[in-house]
């Protein structure tokens, strides 16, 4: 009996070793590696353009239903120096600017970020860990020229990406791309943001053997907004919102520090018609996100192994506080910007008031994916949010933002004051400043002047109250931006 009970027994030990063997063969590998794919749009602000209270981003159908439907809406989510050049390098890197020392649109080549920074930025760290990288669209300016100057055109490749497929020109219509450093034309009828979606679909249709990391920026709705030809029209009627700050009252204007108070009334037919343009060039950028998610396989992808964001580079003002039409400025247009995030994991949908930054990307992809920096790295500014990402509950540690201006600044950006140029033209003033979007605003503008905002009691920015801070009050925050016009690290930077 006990012989026949031990055959039974290995008979039936064997079948459930077999079992757990078959199991575990079927089960997929939990250090699956994350694919991360960036859509980032260009002067996309989070207010007028950007975020709709009703369906998320206005105008943009398929990122709030296969999207943010599924992930996360941040609201509060900062571009800590408002510009083209100067943002796209912070994301590159996790780093301010004043530290990038990418300080305008020119600073490509005169920061050292080429070639020097380039070979730390974040698809480095991606591309050393074995993954494919990307880069579909705008580089940093510098890098595209105008199409009538075929000698300044760009045809190097930065060190990291596998696949390059950078705009050399920023035509709306026949734009001209280096892909793998070869340089293409396209037709004059091609429209860039979709030129893009087939490059971007391509690429991930044909890279699945590896995980990837694949930022895609196309131009849109950048100035001059011409949306593509199948949209023309279809948002006719528009209306640009009545914000109190468009063309606000003389009196509150006057209050503005520096150049802003002898600002002139806007043409408000002009800044609709820019409006409409606008809305209807994220018409297309919305096709390329649907795009973008059928190469993925469909928008399960995002449940099994792809993080999908879609963000800004930096906001954009369409008259508001008289300011013709532009960004750069540290008013809640120009630095509040839109960030929508789904994943595996990502407990959603919600929206999520966090403080985040364009710096918070880099540390936050590199966390989700498990890579880190390259050896020789400068340590990044921003912050993980991976955690708050897969728990809300997470404590968000920081209180303020830090933000700055320094394009006409002549010596190194570090400190307060500037002894370069006063101002960049009759709209656009160089600043350090403190920013809570919930809260406050504050700012120490170089052509003169502070400004302080009520976030809370005046969330469209009409009342400068700086000449009513108490002289304690103002000290304390004059301390802050001491501390941090030159900080480094996340231990020093907020």
């Amino acid at each position: 009996e006990h012989s026949a009970f031990f055959c039974s027994f290995l008979v039936l030990l064997a079948r459930s070793a077999a079992a757990l063997i078959d199991e575990t063969h079927n089960t997929p590998p939990q250090t699956k590696k994350k694919n991360i794919v960036l859509v980032l749009a260009d002067d996309l602000d989070a207010r007028i353009n950007g975020y709709d209270d009703e369906n998320g981003v206005a105008h943009m159908a398929q990122l709030n239903q296969r999207v943010a439907a599924r992930g996360v809406v941040f609201d509060q989510y900062v571009a800590p120096y408002p510009f083209c050049s100067p943002s796209r390098s912070t994301m590159l890197t996790g780093r301010h600017a004043h530290n990038t020392r990418v300080i305008d649109n020119g600073s490509l080549n005169s920061s050292s970020f080429h070639p020097a920074q380039e070979r730390f930025t974040v698809n480095r760290w991606f591309h050393a860990a074995g993954y494919a990288t990307l880069l579909c669209g705008k580089y940093l300016n510098g890098y595209h020229a105008e199409a009538d100057d075929p000698s300044a055109y760009a045809t190097y490749v930065p060190p990291g990406w596998t696949a390059w497929r950078a705009l050399q020109t920023m035509d709306y219509f026949g734009p001209r791309v280096n892909v793998d450093g070869r340089s293409v034309s396209y037709a004059a009828d091609a429209y860039q943001t979709d030129v893009l979606a087939e490059l971007s679909a391509a690429w991930i249709r044909e890279t699945q053997t590896q995980p990837f990391f694949a930022i895609i920026t196309p131009h849109a709705p950048h100035d001059p907004a011409l949306p593509a030809p199948r949209h023309v029209g279809l948002l006719a009627g528009i209306q640009l919102p009545r914000e109190a700050s468009l063309n606000q009252p003389e009196w509150k204007q006057r209050l503005l520090p520096g150049v802003f108070a002898e600002l002139p009334p806007v043409d408000v037919a002009e800044m609709t018609a820019l409006y409409q343009n606008r809305s209807e060039c994220l018409l297309a950028l919305d096709d390329l996100v649907g795009s973008v998610l059928d190469a993925l396989g469909g928008d399960d992808r995002l449940d099994d192994d792809t993080v999908f964001f879609f963000a800004s580079d930096n906001g954009y003002h369409l008259g508001h506080h008289r300011l013709p039409p532009n960004k750069r400025e540290i008013f809640d247009h120009d630095a509040r910007i839109p960030l929508v995030v789904a994943g595996p994991g990502i407990v959603a949908p919600r929206v999520d008031s966090a403080l985040l930054g364009v710096y918070d990307l880099a540390p936050t992809w590199a966390e989700l994916a498990g890579v880190a920096p390259v050896r020789g790295a400068p340590p990044v500014d921003g912050r993980s949010f991976a955690h708050r990402l897969l728990a809300p509950a997470a404590s968000s540690r920081r209180t303020v933002a830090f933000q700055e201006s320094w394009a006409t600044c002549e010596d190194s950006p570090h400190g307060i004051e500037c002894t370069g140029r006063q101002k960049v033209d009759d709209s656009v003033a160089d600043y350090v400043g403190l920013y809570q979007p919930q809260n406050f605003t504050y700012a120490r503008f170089r052509d003169g002047g502070e400004l302080y905002f009520d976030n809370h009691a005046d969330p469209d920015q009409t009342y400068n109250l700086a000449a009513l801070l108490a002289p304690s009050h103002r000290a304390r925050l004059l301390a802050l931006l001491e501390r941090y016009a030159a900080c480094s690290g996340p231990d020093e930077c907020p």
